[in-house]
């Protein structure tokens, strides 16, 4: 299996090197890490898609993307990811290791070059970002925010976070509100780009089967030498617990309602082993061997889906459905039946053993993509030790059945989320 390596260079900027023979290609990705602030979260979250396009040396789209066919079909992608209460930026790019080119062409170091010249050298007009690209960019951002309602799913877990941790980073947008995004102008994203690169902890992470230095001497050696002030903060805090739970309801025009409940779980990734809560969430919702999808889905065919998961930066257990608006009710107790079904033990070895090997199954696919296996390591460099997934397996197949009743009992019920049709 792979190895990882992690190197701190000084002044929060991170080397990360996962290695595996089994790949044929390199990746290469920046992420920029800040707190989630209201402030700046739609202009840090749109310095990605404008950086990404062209850069001082290569000021025609056209020509860069050009220049990257050129280096065997390379390519360069970028985003915004929340992870608890951070804001996580990043470009990355990816190409065929130096071993396959012809003539041994060194496009790895290539490619490392081209990522610093996106971050480093845009091109600037009287020493800003193009005003025209910066408005295109930001129709196109708020376009991809209105287009959430398409999406009734994701939109109703969205509300529910931001009504249950409203006085919390963590409720906030990662790309900011259409009002926030919309009012930006290019002297204000000129400002956020040169204030990123001061004041963001920085992890670069090469992910491949051929030599990091080049990456390191092409990239991270330049972000070193930057001068830099570093803005320190904690990415994972548990939420403040309502008292009593929160109740929302959301009505709009809809045949389908979705009923979205979070739990407190009292467990912090960095603080707590969440292996034991990790076990309990897959009994109870991560399967299609779990008690809520067999028996609130299944055998009740109280929803067209019924399933939990985790944040451990937040400590939270969310479990979603999508229920008949008649339904809602007979739904909610009977997941909250389930949910007590777990603090009082009521499954089984063999369900026990099922959900240890779909865990089990889950983490040895990290290798089948450096996207995943990447994802795997940074998601938790921020706050923890990272372990390997092989690790991580062995820390599931040690929990006891002891240890799952008691991450149970530590479930306290959050808040209630519905999004229901408009006549109910």
């Amino acid at each position: 299996m792979g190895t990882f390596t992690r190197t701190s260079c000084g002044n929060e900027v991170y080397f990360n090197c996962i290695l595996d023979s089994r790949f044929k290609t390199n990746r290469i990705s920046v992420q920029f890490v800040v707190p989630l602030r209201e402030e700046t979260a739609a202009a840090y979250a749109l310095l990605p898609n404008i950086l990404r396009k062209r850069s001082a040396n290569y000021p025609d789209f056209s020509a860069f993307n050009r220049m990257l066919a050129a280096m065997y079909g390379a390519y360069v992608d970028y985003g915004v990811d929340k992870i608890g209460d951070a804001q996580v930026l990043y470009l990355l790019g990816n190409t065929i290791d130096d071993r396959y080119t012809f003539d041994g062409e060194a496009v790895t170091a290539k490619l490392a070059g081209v990522l610093r010249e996106l971050i480093f050298h845009p091109p600037l007009t009287d020493g800003c970002l193009d005003a025209e690209e910066v408005e295109l960019e930001k129709t196109l951002q708020i376009d991809n925010l209105l287009a959430e309602l398409n999406d009734k799913r994701a939109y109703a877990v969205r509300r529910s976070v931001e009504a249950l941790c409203a006085d919390d980073p963590h409720g906030l947008s990662k790309v900011g509100t259409k009002e926030q995004i919309a009012a930006l102008t290019a002297k204000q994203l000129t400002d956020a780009w040169q204030k990123l690169l001061s004041e963001a902890r920085v992890e670069v992470c090469f992910t491949g089967c051929g030599d990091p230095k080049p990456v390191e001497e092409e990239l991270v050696r330049p972000l070193t030498k930057l001068s830099r002030e570093p803005v320190p903060f904690v990415a994972n805090t548990l939420i403040r617990l309502p008292n009593p739970p929160l109740s929302t309801v959301e009505k709009m025009p809809v045949t389908q309602a979705k009923l979205v409940l979070h739990y407190a779980t009292d467990t912090l990734a960095g603080r707590e082993n969440t292996a034991p809560l990790q076990m309990m969430s897959m009994l109870l919702g991560g399967s299609p061997m779990s008690k809520l999808f067999v028996h609130v889905r299944e055998e009740k065919s109280l929803c067209y889906y019924c399933l939990s998961r985790i944040n451990n930066y937040k400590g939270l257990l969310t479990i979603e459905s999508g229920v008949e608006l008649h339904q809602v009710e007979d739904a909610k107790a009977a997941i909250f039946e389930q949910v007590e079904a777990m603090r009082q033990g009521a499954f089984t070895d063999e369900e026990l053993h099922q959900a240890t090997l779909y865990l089990e199954n889950a983490y040895r696919s990290l290798y089948d993509a450096q996207a995943s296996l990447e994802s795997h390591y940074l998601r938790q460099v921020l706050v923890q030790e990272p372990e390997a997934p092989e690790e991580r397996i062995a820390k599931l197949q040690a929990v006891t059945r002891d240890e799952i009743i008691e991450a149970a009992q530590k479930l306290s019920l959050a808040s209630i989320y519905l999004l229901t049709g408009e006549e109910a």
